[in-house]
Order: structure tokens, then C-alpha cells, then sequence
């Protein structure tokens, strides 16, 4: 009897606690040093042994990773061509991966609770463990209010018009609330790289030298057209310097079309007019030519720095850079004093400053050696320029100079959630778009990442959109493509609530924003996207758990504004646009969430890999 009773209690935990998948379970445990028993509890609690679970939110397999934990954990261990996210499906990877987070998580915290714990809610275990109420020591859990939370809310009973509701209506954006303490952190690693890219990048062609460096250093190698390439092949062609196009070679090359996410790389300035460098009472000036739309007076009385190239007469590419460094000199637009600007401040504002009066202030005095008094100041400016660069005045005439804003990426709010910076528009669509090129692996269909110029003056020329630079590989294949144009939209401000109409406006930390259209005066001047095309976008971002928007540029009449988006579509293309929701979008110092660039990444990622 005593026998019996013992093979069946055995049986009886056997069944109540099974260790499937032991191979897989005994393997991870040794590489992450974890308990089996620990490995197998989780399993056990989260699909009950079942590999092919997936929950309401898109958690998979034994372990129900989240597709965008599998991202972070990928990237983490430099695998990020390794899987796809169907591959959590497969109990050997789940488990190897699962495991790896919860080693994470441990060693995070410290203690097997607080591992267990953060696994299934994230970092906000971090908090939890901030609050008395809940850890009197700042490292056990006394209580976890995320359960308890949990209970309530499921033991609440949906009445039928509440069902009805959630069935057919919209349903709220809940914008950064509904996002996992993990993915929040991972979009503030992931906003380091940005914050880095555009510091070096303030203008185009700087832009492309950083694009082309870190493309380099993934083993992108420059297009040939006389080569044959494969699946997983990466290439890269710059366009004189200003654009620059990477491809992914898929597995049906271009039978199929492209897959194009592009962005442009240039923002509102101020350039150097042809002759820029004059005296005037003592003072050395640079007078200047705005470029893009900007407000005259935001760039008044504050440091800018001299970024471009100079072509001297032999060929010789003379690259500048004057202002970046903390001990380096900058320059300025001066303004008016409150006192004397009684009648300035009475003027419109597209009045009180205009475009002749932005000279810029580069230099006060005279060259020490000179035997006669004309143009001291200038004359000692052109010395400096010279013994540094080796240019002479002659040299302004084959010139591409410009004027920006030394600003450099800075973290905004205590909280740290938002970015300022000059050029968002649009390098923080371009830098997603680039990384998620990256990140492609082997795609179906090929993928384009195309960076251009020009957009703020109109895609004119032929480093820009209007060029015939994209349409290489013919119309066919262009044809069958399609597109993410990825361009900022202007997020709500409630300082300025009067511009927008709330209700389809965007708005910071709810997401990627699509814009359906742009233009003005009754959608003139626009691309107005396919609902056809629109449902398929909109079913790649929900069925990703991609955080996303709608919205429009400001109230109808007031304004409005274009992308590149047109110019793509008149290329036979379904494109629309998708970006970041920007405030104080073509000011010089412009604000974006850090959730917002992060589910920029992961549309453009999943676009690619769809």
C-alpha cells in the first residue's frame, strides 16, 4: 500500500508539474545559470506547456514573449537578422530567449521575486519597489499591485452596451499608458543612437557621410549596376553627396516591386548668400538667404555655427565646420532691444524682421598688420578663414555654406521623455528608416531606405524627390511598389489649441502619426492615399502592436503643408505618409517624444519584413 501510494503521488506531480522540453529547459538553465524548477514554473503559469499559445496581446509561445521584447532581446545580443518574430513559436528559441530575460531581470534586481515579477510586468517593478506601500526596503515586494489591479479589472462584467461600444467604435488611443515599462525603455536606448545621429548630421550632406558610415560598418557595399546580387544582399548609392539610397535585396528581387520608406535630411536654415562678407560701423557680417520656412525672428540672438562645403577653382572640396566645439567661437543674429523697439513690436511679425535683416555677426576686429583703414575687420576675418581653410574670398562664389543652430540633442522634462533638438523635421523619420534598414535581415521584397534633399524648398533639383534618381530600376518595378513617405506631422499644442481641430489632430507620446493627405485649400497640392492602401498600413501596425494615430496638418483653412508624398505617388506608386508628431515643428529648436521615434523604428521595420 505504502509502495502504491508513492508511485501514485509521483504520478500525481507528475502531472500536476511536467517537465516537457527538458533538453531545452536543462540547456538554458546551464547558460543563465537559472533552477530548471524556476524555468519550468514559468512556462507552466504562462502557456501551460502549449507552444503554439499566443494571448490577447500578442504574447507567444512557451514562455509568451512579446514579438517586441523578442526585438530588444535580439538587438541586445547583436542577432537582430537571426529570427523573425515567428520563430517564438519554436520551443528551442522561446525558451533559450525567455530564459535570457528572465536572467536579465535577476540580475536587474537582484532577487528571484522581483526577476518573476518584472517578467510578467516590466520594469515597473522599479517603482514598485520606490513606494513603502509596497517594499519597506526598497528591494522585496511586500505586495504587487499589478495583480490585485488585474483581479479587479477581470472580475468586472461588461455590460452588452459596453461590448457593443468596444465591438464598433473607436476605441481610445491610449497612447504611452498602454505600453510595457520594457518597450518604454527600450525606446529611451533606442532615442541614445538618434540623439548621437543627429548631432552629427545638422545638415544634408553631413547627414549622408553619417548614414553612409554606419551603413558601411553593417556591411552595406556601394551599388553596382553590372553585378548580380541575392537575397540578403545590402547596397548603398549616394546622389552627389546630398541623398543617399540603401537597399536590402529580397528573396523576389523586384518581380514584386520595392518596398520604399522615405525621408528627407534637409531642414529650414539660413544659407550664405553668394558675396556674404561685409563691414558695416566696425562689425563683420555675413548677409544670408533663408532657406525652407522658417520665422525670421526665432533665429535672432542665438548661437548658430557655419556648417558646409567651399569648391575652390582647382576642384579641391574644402569641408567647414566652425562653431560645433564647446571652445570653438559661434555667431549670431542680432535683434533689437525692448527699448527702441517700439515700433518694431507694432509691426506683423512676418514684417517686424525680414529676410535682408538676418545678417549674421562673425567678427569685430581689425587685421593688426594693415597700413590703411578700409575694411580692417573683414580683412582680418578673411585672414582667419584663410590660414584655416586655405580659402580665399573669390571662393564664397562656388560655395555651399549655412548657418545652424549649436544646439545639441538634449533630453526634455523631468521625466526625461522627449527630445529637443534642431532638424527633427525630418531626420527623425530618416533615422528610423535607416536603422530599420538595418535591421531588414533576408526580406521578401526588396527594401529601399531613400534619404533625400530638397524637401523643404520644394523636392526641386536632382538630389531631390523630383529627381529621376529613384527611378533606376524602371517603371515596372516602380510600378508595383509601395511606400511609407516618413514625414513629421505637427503634433497638438495646447498652447496654441486654436490652430488644430482636436479631433483629428496628433498628438505626443500616442504614436507614429499617419497623415491620409497633406496640401491646403481643399486638399490642393497633395497625395490623398487609397483607403485600400490605408487598411493595409493600418492592419501592419495593429497586428504589430505598433502605437499609431491619425492626424492632420492644423484646422483646414488655416494653412497646410506638403511631403514628398506626392511625388512618389505620381510615379505610379501607393504611398502614404507616416512620421513622428513634432512640437514647434521649423522652429530651431524642435521637441519629439522618445516613444514616438521608437514605433517609428518598428512600423518602418515591420513595413520591410511584411
Amino acid at each position: 500500500v505504502v509502495n502504491c501510494q508513492g508511485r501514485t503521488t509521483k504520478n500525481v506531480m507528475k502531472i500536476a508539474y511536467p517537465q516537457k522540453y527538458s533538453e531545452y529547459v536543462n540547456k538554458a538553465a546551464a547558460d543563465y545559470n537559472l533552477p530548471p524548477a524556476l524555468i519550468y514554473a514559468v512556462i507552466r503559469t504562462e502557456s501551460g506547456f502549449d507552444p503554439d499559445a499566443e494571448s490577447s496581446v500578442g504574447a507567444r509561445g512557451l514562455m509568451q514573449l512579446m514579438p517586441s521584447s523578442f526585438e530588444w532581446l535580439l538587438q541586445k545580443r547583436g542577432e537582430t537578422d537571426k529570427y523573425t518574430s515567428d520563430a517564438l513559436f519554436d520551443p528551442a528559441v522561446n525558451i533559450d530567449y525567455g530564459a535570457y530575460l528572465l536572467r536579465y531581470f535577476y540580475d536587474y534586481y537582484g532577487t528571484e521575486q522581483c526577476a518573476v515579477a518584472a517578467y510578467n510586468a516590466g520594469f515597473v517593478v522599479s517603482d514598485w519597489l520606490a513606494d513603502s506601500s509596497y517594499s519597506p526596503d526598497g528591494v522585496t515586494l511586500t505586495e504587487i499591485p499589478y495583480l490585485s489591479e488585474r483581479k479587479i479589472y477581470m472580475s468586472e462584467e461588461k455590460t452588452k452596451t459596453e461590448q457593443l461600444r468596444e465591438r464598433i467604435m473607436l476605441s481610445e488611443n491610449k497612447g504611452v499608458k498602454a505600453l510595457a515599462a520594457d518597450e518604454i525603455a527600450r525606446a529611451d536606448e533606442f532615442c541614445e543612437g538618434y540623439k548621437s545621429f543627429l548631432d552629427a548630421s545638422p545638415v544634408e550632406r553631413e547627414a549622408v557621410a553619417e548614414a553612409l558610415a554606419q551603413a558601411k560598418a553593417k556591411g552595406f557595399a556601394e551599388y553596382d549596376p553590372e553585378a548580380e546580387y541575392k537575397a540578403g544582399d545590402m547596397v548603398y548609392l549616394v546622389n552627389r553627396g546630398k541623398a543617399i539610397a540603401l537597399a536590402v535585396i529580397g528573396k523576389n528581387g523586384v518581380k514584386n516591386g520595392a518596398r520604399l520608406a522615405i525621408a528627407h535630411i534637409d531642414s529650414p536654415r539660413i544659407d550664405l548668400k553668394p558675396n556674404p562678407l561685409y563691414e558695416a560701423n566696425g562689425l563683420g557680417l555675413f548677409k544670408t538667404h533663408y532657406y525652407g520656412g522658417l520665422k525670421k525672428y526665432q533665429w535672432t540672438a542665438i548661437p548658430l555655427t557655419l556648417h558646409g562645403v567651399v569648391v575652390k577653382t582647382d576642384g579641391t572640396v574644402v569641408n567647414i565646420k566652425w562653431g560645433d566645439d564647446s571652445d570653438e567661437s559661434c555667431f549670431c543674429v542680432t535683434d533689437l532691444l525692448p527699448h527702441l523697439a517700439q515700433e518694431q513690436v507694432t509691426k506683423p511679425m512676418a514684417k517686424a524682421f525680414t529676410g535682408e535683416d538676418l545678417n549674421v555677426l562673425v567678427g569685430s576686429r581689425p587685421y593688426a598688420e594693415a597700413e590703411d583703414e578700409k575694411d580692417l575687420v573683414k580683412l582680418n576675418i578673411m585672414s582667419i578663414l584663410n590660414e584655416k581653410y586655405g580659402i580665399t574670398e573669390n571662393d564664397f562664389l562656388s560655395a555651399e555654406l549655412c548657418l545652424v543652430p549649436t544646439f545639441k540633442a538634449k533630453d526634455i522634462g523631468f521625466d526625461r521623455s522627449m527630445i529637443g533638438a534642431y532638424g527633427h523635421d525630418d531626420k527623425v523619420c530618416a533615422y528610423p528608416a535607416l536603422v530599420a534598414a538595418f535591421d531588414a535581415g533576408v526580406p521578401e521584397d526588396t527594401c529601399v531606405t531613400y534619404l533625400a534633399d530638397k524637401e523643404e524648398i520644394g523636392s526641386d533639383g536632382n538630389t531631390g524627390m523630383q529627381s529621376d534618381f529613384l527611378r533606376v530600376e524602371g517603371y515596372r518595378a516602380l510600378s508595383k511598389s509601395i511606400c511609407l513617405s516618413a514625414d513629421v506631422n505637427a503634433a497638438f499644442d495646447p498652447t496654441y489649441a486654436s490652430a488644430f481641430e482636436a479631433k483629428n489632430s496628433c498628438y505626443i507620446n500616442n504614436g507614429v502619426v499617419i497623415s491620409k493627405y497633406t496640401g491646403h485649400g481643399g486638399k490642393y497640392d497633395t497625395s490623398d492615399a487609397s483607403a485600400e492602401y490605408m487598411g493595409k498600413i493600418r492592419a501592419m501596425l495593429e497586428k504589430n502592436n505598433i502605437l499609431w494615430q491619425i492626424g492632420e496638418l492644423g484646422r483646414v483653412d488655416l494653412g497646410g503643408g506638403g511631403t514628398i508624398a506626392k511625388y512618389v505617388a505620381n510615379m505610379n506608386v501607393d504611398v502614404i505618409d507616416l512620421g513622428v508628431p513634432v512640437l514647434s515643428m521649423h522652429a530651431p529648436f524642435e521637441i519629439v517624444s522618445k516613444t514616438d521615434v521608437y514605433m517609428a523604428y518598428r512600423a518602418f521595420l515591420e513595413f520591410f519584413r511584411a
